[in-house]
């Protein structure tokens, strides 16, 4: 199993988990600009039961149209185009 970051104008926005069953986007934790989880709210709460500390990107005050821009590349991952 490999994982390795997704990067956007240098910036860590998600991570790529590849392995034998296939391969996982794992995004971002996301928070708008009134501190509202916007998106990654599972991905928070399983480091959060796991009691494990990790590595994770977290995107801060982020605005609808930076949330679109951000939806977008990581669809674009998702459809296997790369970065």
């Amino acid at each position: 199993m490999t994982a390795r970051r997704i990067e956007w104008g240098g910036e860590w926005i998600a991570t790529l988990v590849e392995g034998a069953g296939g391969r996982v986007l794992v995004e971002p934790i996301v928070s708008g600009p009134d501190g509202t989880i916007l998106m990654g709210a599972e991905v928070l709460e399983a480091i959060r039961q796991s009691g494990v500390a990790v590595e994770h990107p977290v995107i801060r005050h982020c605005t609808p149209g930076q949330l679109a821009e951000l939806e977008h590349r990581l669809a674009h991952v998702r459809g296997g185009s790369g970065r």
